[in-house]
């Protein structure tokens, strides 16, 4: 009795399995898939049109502060050259006022003079001969930035035998700071500057209970938030300008530079910008290109007609340029 029950059921299978088979399977017509519609984002439209880049306005401009910008640049060329030359317990002022020209965005103007003090530096073994944390870490960072060898090992006085940062550093708040910050440009395998980033970033949030210096305190919290190596340099220019001029050590030829050179490169920027919304929008019915740089730009933008056939994406001419600028803004980059 089984067999003929197995005998039918397989009969059954193979006669619904059959019904899908065509009788002239070349006759069989497959249709091309169907294209999916992309979803758009509805993305408004841009808010930087020629109205409102005309509106921006400056009276700086290259030419009526040109001689007094190379004026205050010869001043603080010769404050730098005074302190590298000086004898070895300038150095910490050396380095510090090195860090101020590169945040203050001034740092493009002496880079012959800068590169020299650093080479002076180096080459005296001040690192090697001080016990300050704040001066040999900011040592380490800026020599690092301007591409010169340095080791490291530079910061073995300051660990125990076990190879871990000294307890007793934890009390030196500017030390702790400089540190963090040279800690950012540790090379791969570079081991004891991943141990003080971390032992930096420890220290650095307990001590912000405690700090009474109100600047200190800023300058510790954005640190942790946005490491120096990590921050937008123009951004960074505007921001340091403000807290370098509450300083009591300031350097006022440094800081009126600082200001009007910030003010200087923002006109060629805003002049720039202008005239890039303007032969976007108008699409060069009314051409006036004022640079072979831009006018090809322009054009290469026009001639790929992206708004028109992407329309997913978005139209953001001023966004790109304050990408663009944020990073390489210093004049010798500009179109």
């Amino acid at each position: 009795m089984p067999a003929p029950v197995l005998e039918h059921a397989h009969h059954k299978t193979a006669t619904k399995t059959s019904s899908f088979i065509p009788s002239n399977p070349s006759s069989k017509v497959i249709d091309p898939p169907v294209a999916r519609q992309r979803r758009l984002a509805q993305y408004h439209p841009t808010i930087w049109g020629p109205k409102v880049t005309d509106s921006f306005s400056t009276r700086y401009t290259h030419e009526s502060y040109a001689s007094k910008l190379e004026g205050l640049k010869q001043n603080v060329s010769e404050d730098l050259h005074v302190l590298s030359t000086k004898a070895k317990g300038d150095a910490c002022l050396t380095l510090n006022l090195i860090d101020s020209m590169q945040r203050l965005g001034v740092a493009y103007h002496f880079e012959k003079e800068i590169k020299a003090a650093i080479v002076t530096l180096v080459s005296s073994s001040i690192a090697s001969t001080t016990t300050d944390l704040q001066t040999v870490a900011l040592q380490f960072r800026i020599v690092r930035q301007y591409g010169i060898s340095i080791s490291s090992d530079l910061f073995n006085p300051f660990r125990n035998c076990e190879g871990r940062f000294k307890d007793s550093l934890s009390n030196d708040v500017e030390g702790l700071l400089s540190l963090y910050e040279a800690s950012h440009l540790g090379m791969p395998g570079e081991d004891v500057l991943e141990e003080a980033k971390r032992f930096n970033s420890k220290n650095l949030k307990q001590s912000m209970a405690t700090l009474n210096d109100d600047s200190l305190l800023k300058r510790v919290t954005q640190s942790l938030q946005t490491p120096l190596h990590w921050r937008m340099p123009r951004i960074e220019a505007l921001n340091f300008i403000t807290m370098y001029q509450r300083e009591d050590s300031k350097n006022l030829a440094l800081l009126e530079l600082a200001k009007l050179d910030y003010n200087l490169v923002q006109s060629v920027h805003q002049m720039e910008i202008k005239e890039l919304s303007r032969q976007v929008w108008r699409r060069f019915r009314f051409p006036n290109p004022y640079d072979q740089a831009v006018d090809i730009l322009l054009q290469w933008w026009r001639e790929l007609d992206l708004k028109s056939m992407a329309s997913f994406s978005r139209d953001r001419l001023m966004e790109n340029y304050m990408w663009a600028m944020g990073n390489s803004y210093d004049p010798q980059f500009l179109a």
